[in-house]
């Protein structure tokens, strides 16, 4: 993806660009849930965490803030390659997206990803990062979920820790927002 085509994106989801404007920069159709798809896998093939910003700025704009893509595009597989990737920078937005999105496929990437620092997340120890992963971990609701959580609430790291157990101790108040959507 070139830096116009980033800009216009951006553009785009700022309401400064035309739709039509934005499918004859990138040469795709934005209906075409498929074409939208392949530009959030080329971002990650890119390992560009611009272009992945990018892609996802996109998909936001056409599917919905919760990358709900119509006519059965399946973009878990890919949210879950960005979560755990080293060199993405949009691991709270993809963590968000799958909380609302309930998938048990995300348990263990949640996992992992709620004790992993990144380097670009130095400035906050990446807490915010693995609250929302507990979040997520407590609305997909699964025993395995719960149980991850369970996990988490006994780490050495007393943030980390504090957000797990939160999340166990309101397990049952919380019960509406749990399992699949």
């Amino acid at each position: 993806m070139t830096e116009e085509q980033q800009a216009a994106i951006v553009e785009f989801a700022l309401g400064r660009m035309s739709r039509e404007a934005l499918e004859q920069l990138l040469c795709v159709t934005l209906d075409d849930d498929g074409a939208i798809a392949d530009l959030l896998n080329r971002a990650i093939a890119s390992r560009d965490g611009k272009h992945v910003q990018c892609a996802l700025l996109l998909a936001f704009g056409v599917w919905g803030i919760h990358l709900d893509a119509p006519g059965g595009v399946d973009i878990v597989p890919a949210l879950l390659v960005l979560l755990r990737a080293p060199w993405c920078t949009s691991h709270e937005d993809v963590a968000l997206v799958l909380q609302w999105r309930r998938d048990a496929r995300a348990i263990d990437a949640l996992f992992e990803t709620a004790l992993t620092k990144f380097p670009y997340l130095d400035h906050d120890n990446s807490y915010p990062l693995a609250r929302k992963c507990t979040w997520a971990l407590a609305d997909i609701g699964t025993p395995e979920a719960r149980a991850k959580l369970g996990i988490l609430a006994a780490t050495d790291d007393p943030e980390i820790a504090g957000y797990a157990q939160r999340r166990l101790d309101r397990w049952d108040a919380e019960i509406s927002r749990k399992g699949p959507r």
